[in-house]
């Protein structure tokens, strides 16, 4: 694996030197995006600063950093998803999923998904091997980034874990907020940050569907609509714990931890107000240990097929519209339904053919 992660960090190191990329949807987030820690850096994190702002980055991100130079940055950052892979490296134990994870072109316009993606992949690795107090540190970590991503904590029910793991996690991030209180003197930075997040206020464009749905057109239905897409994955999750660990039972599948974090992460990205490229092939890879049952899934081709098309033309659309020779916001939504669809198809196939795994074992 050591090869791998040395040549994939050579490539981004001579993309981020030579090779300027420019801002597309798929490697930028509105939440995430660079430009919006540079602004914070440039003004300081206090009350008027985030009071009404498009700026998302959290304080203590921009505390943290904010002493550094860009390269500085792309050093931190690269640093990060390194540890990451390594991490994506024990859950998976495959050496193409890291190196699909760690040529990400997010990393080359400084974007700062990777450290959510880095809080995603310990919580789930230290949740599976059951280090609790690790565990409640990165689910912590995971609130104070992304609450969008908090239907991942239930992975404990895999694990038998107490309640303990949700309460230190909670006083942590209390802590964490706290801290951010400190610095900026208010609770405004709850709103530009976790909440715009969490409501998906800001609405550029990106690959996810909410920001065409949020949009000036639809305001009769913009509280419906946010009431959706923040309660939808949290339907999902009795159903599929059951199913999974019926199907650990049954069959002997030893791996229903991992698979129950690989759906559930798919299901948040699609969920997510500014989900990116990245996100998408991270929650590809999750899949990677569970492969065997992939392949028997009838609509497997079909759905991956199709996602892949979208991708493809959902790029094209946006260089259509940005540029301006013949485009505009409703085709790119277009090829994002097909994305997110064949997402959830997928899922779907992969969840079907687990319950019909479970009947055939039940009848022999």
């Amino acid at each position: 694996m050591l090869k791998t992660l040395v040549a994939t960090s050579l490539l981004q190191i001579a993309v981020y030197n030579f090779i300027e990329v420019p801002w597309a949807p798929h490697i930028s987030s509105a939440y995430t995006d660079y430009t919006s820690f540079l602004e914070a850096k440039t003004y300081g994190v206090q009350e008027s600063y985030f009071k009404g702002s498009l700026v998302h980055t959290p304080p203590l991100v921009v505390e943290a950093m904010a002493w550094l130079p860009d390269l500085g940055v792309f050093s931190v950052l690269l640093g990060v998803r390194l540890i990451t892979a390594f991490y994506l490296f024990r859950i998976t134990q495959s050496r193409l999923a890291v190196a699909l994870y760690m040529l990400d072109p997010s990393l080359s316009r400084l974007n700062l998904s990777t450290f959510t993606q880095f809080a995603v992949l310990l919580f789930s690795y230290y949740s599976l091997v059951r280090r609790r107090t690790r565990a409640a540190l990165c689910l912590s970590l995971l609130c104070y980034l992304d609450p969008s991503y908090l239907p991942l904590a239930t992975l404990y029910y895999f694990k038998n874990f107490t309640k303990t793991v949700y309460l230190t996690g909670s006083l942590l991030s209390l802590a964490l907020y706290g801290a951010s209180y400190y610095l900026t003197g208010s609770w405004e930075f709850l709103h530009s940050c976790q909440l715009s997040v969490l409501f998906s206020q800001d609405l550029r464009p990106n690959l996810g569907l909410s920001w065409y749905l949020l949009l000036e057109m639809f305001q009769k239905y913009q509280s419906f609509y946010r009431a959706v897409l923040v309660v939808h994955p949290w339907l999902y999750i009795y159903t599929i714990r059951y199913l999974l660990l019926k199907y650990q039972r049954t069959c002997n599948y030893s791996q229903a931890g991992k698979l129950y974090l690989a759906v559930m992460y798919c299901v948040c990205v699609v969920c997510h107000p500014s989900p990116m490229l990245g996100d998408y092939i991270l929650g590809a890879v999750l899949m990677f240990p569970h492969a065997e049952i992939i392949l028997r899934v009838p609509s497997a081709f079909l759905t991956v097929t199709g996602f892949l098309v979208g991708q493809v033309l959902s790029l094209v659309m946006w260089g259509m519209w940005g540029t301006r020779i013949g485009g505009n916001a409703n085709f790119l939504f277009f090829q994002l339904i097909l994305v997110n669809t064949m997402c959830f198809g997928f899922l779907f196939g992969l969840l079907q053919q687990v319950k019909q795994d479970i009947e055939e074992v039940s009848v022999t």
